[in-house]
């Protein structure tokens, strides 16, 4: 089993801003121009556009979000 890697605040901001990738290497904007069989078989994006403050069950490279973060993205 894969241990989960906590994305610091800052990257997360970066990454919404196009400024930084996420864990397979994308920006926000790649991730938006999917086609619809990208959407249909590719799902470990899911996470980093909707983060939470809960691990994932099915991506353990999915950033794991804090009040902090929610301050910052406000």
């Amino acid at each position: 089993m894969r241990k989960t890697v906590k994305i610091d605040n800052d990257k997360l901001i970066r990454f919404f801003k196009n400024e930084a990738t996420d864990s397979a290497g994308r920006t926000l904007k790649d991730i938006l121009l999917f086609n619809d069989d990208e959407i249909e078989y590719c799902h470990n994006f899911i996470q980093w556009i909707f983060p939470t403050q809960m691990k994932s069950q099915h991506n353990n490279d999915a950033p794991i979000i804090d009040s902090d973060f929610k301050k910052l993205f406000q």
